[in-house]
């Protein structure tokens, strides 16, 4: 049985069960891998850590839209297709904590994966994205 990663916890019911066309399906499935293999912090988490005094830096991966119509403050902004172009001379300290958002929490998702692979070793996504701020 196939888990389904929710802000509120994972609903374990059958992927199969869902009426959802294949291609849904497997996205869903492929978010679901890769939310397993980063971590990830809650909103009321990231409140909390950006109290601190040494809080995460904070990136937002949305379109530049999105961005414009709000955003947490003190992030940068850096648009998920321009990701593997620009973030090494945006973030260059590799070990410096980020916690990164979208609007609901896959594109995150991907984007820490991602950042993972380029040597960054202290990133985190946070679920449910801006929309559950």
């Amino acid at each position: 049985m196939n888990a389904i990663a929710t802000p509120t916890g994972t609903n374990t019911a059958s992927f199969a069960s869902l009426p959802l066309p294949p291609a849904t399906l497997e996205n869903l499935q492929l978010v679901t891998t890769v939310k397993s293999e980063i971590d990830e912090i809650s909103s009321p988490d990231l409140h909390d850590r950006i109290a601190a005094a040494d809080r995460p830096l904070l990136l937002d991966v949305r379109e530049q839209d999105e961005w414009d119509e709000g955003h947490l403050p003190g992030a940068i902004h850096v648009a998920r297709g321009n990701l593997e172009a620009r973030i090494e001379a945006v973030i260059r300290d590799k070990s410096r904590e980020v916690v990164i958002y979208c609007a609901a929490g896959a594109r995150s998702a991907f984007v820490a994966k991602s950042m993972l692979e380029l040597g960054y070793t202290n990133v985190a996504s946070m679920s449910g994205g801006f929309s559950e701020w």
